[in-house]
């Protein structure tokens, strides 16, 4: 007698042939492993009808239609998918994660940015290996492949840190609501992160970048200048308005950020905050608004008189660094550079916090404290002082380039 060929279908679920030679459904759900007998026969017509069936129940669990006691009314999980009383469908008795976290977030009142940056976390590290399982079913090993499954992505600690947190909150607030009895991220612990080395620039390269921006984008030479003068975090930039510049006094009021098109008050009172501007500073804004058609609203736009779009300005940003052949570095090391090299040159540690809006000078001092050499300044004279002497080397680039 000729040996049956092996037969295997292209899904993920399989028909298999069971010891008494009927066949039987094997699939997931929800995570939960299905083996679902049938009273056929193995025989390829019985096989192929099946197969058939299987394909149709992993099309309906694909778009949340799938009903297991439609399909299975004497399966041997209608303890954990009954059907619902009068209507015919399946319920389950606790939610799958996805479902879950989507109640928890449409609950929450947050930032745009905020809400994206979570669905996107956890729809790339969570949902794609825990999304469609029950709640109940997901045990500590489960958390600790989420977080393994991180670090093969060579995620950095503070993003896998950010991964856990939203893991634990999400779980955590299941088992207050009542779904789990125990909370299985709860040995679950926190990364180590270690202090990052800011590499500054210096002041030949600030020079250097800002006679470059000048030169190629001019349209954005303001909000660098800004940007290097003040300290200011990039989202204040992007949202800033000129009924908050004074101009003659000297000074910039923050009130908002800037993130994905929406403008935001700050997360902190101590971000809104009044910020001085050297002279210089408030030379380059004077020019800049005579520039502009409209200088009502946004104080930095595009070429077409739209608000800067931070992805813009990051390509614009790498490109300036290559063209002044200076190493590539983020954007907002441009703050930390403003802060180091004030306290570098010794102003005042509390007058370099209250201009980053920084909480109180205590988060300075541990952030940067190992450039602050002494204590003697407090108005922003030095670095004034710096930029001054330095304005040497900016006419000297001019002359080369003439």
């Amino acid at each position: 007698m000729a040996e049956k060929k092996k037969r295997k279908r292209s899904g993920k679920g399989q028909v298999r042939v069971n010891q008494h030679g009927f066949l039987y459904l094997d699939f997931y759900f929800r995570g939960i492993r299905l083996r679902e007998g049938t009273k056929l026969k193995d025989t390829d017509e019985n096989y192929k009808e099946c197969c058939k069936l299987l394909t149709i129940i992993e099309g309906e669990i694909l778009t949340g239609k799938f009903c297991y006691a439609d399909h299975f009314p004497n399966g041997n999980k209608l303890s954990v998918f009954g059907p619902s009383a009068g209507t015919g469908t399946s319920v389950n008795k606790v939610d799958a994660l996805d479902d879950y976290f989507r109640e928890w977030m449409s609950d929450k009142i947050i930032r745009l940015s905020t809400r994206k940056m979570w669905e996107s976390t956890y729809r790339c590290h969570i949902g794609s290996y825990l999304g469609n399982r029950l709640i109940d079913t997901i045990k500590t090993k489960d958390c600790r492949r989420v977080v393994s499954d991180a670090h093969l992505k060579k995620l950095c600690a503070g993003s896998v840190n950010k991964i856990i947190k939203l893991m634990k909150t999400v779980l955590k607030t299941a088992k207050d609501d009542g779904l789990i009895s125990e909370d299985p991220s709860l040995v679950i612990n926190y990364l180590t992160e270690f202090k990052t080395n800011v590499k500054p620039f210096t002041f030949e390269e600030i020079i250097l970048i800002l006679e470059t921006a000048k030169r190629m984008y001019p349209h954005i030479y303001p909000f660098l200048a800004t940007f290097v003068y003040t300290g200011m975090r990039p989202n204040e930039l992007y949202a800033l308005k000129w009924y908050n510049v004074d101009l003659k006094g000297g000074k910039i009021f923050v009130e908002e950020g800037r993130s994905l098109g929406e403008d935001t008050p700050p997360k902190t009172s101590s971000s809104q905050r009044d910020v001085y501007m050297i002279p210089m500073l408030s030379e380059i804004l004077t020019e800049h608004k005579k520039t502009m058609t409209s200088p009502t609203d946004y104080v930095f736009k595009n070429t077409v008189s739209k608000p800067l779009c931070e992805q813009v300005v990051r390509r614009l940003w790498i490109k300036i660094l290559d063209k002044a052949g200076i190493e590539k570095r983020r954007m907002y090391i441009l703050r930390h550079t403003f802060a180091t090299q004030a306290l570098a040159l010794g102003e005042n540690p509390s007058w370099v916090s209250a201009m980053l809006g920084h909480t109180d000078a205590q988060i300075t001092f541990r952030k940067y404290n190992r450039y602050v050499e002494n204590l003697t300044r407090q108005d922003g004279s030095v670095l004034q002082q710096k930029y001054a002497e330095l304005g040497n080397l900016q006419a000297t680039l001019q002359e080369r380039r003439a």
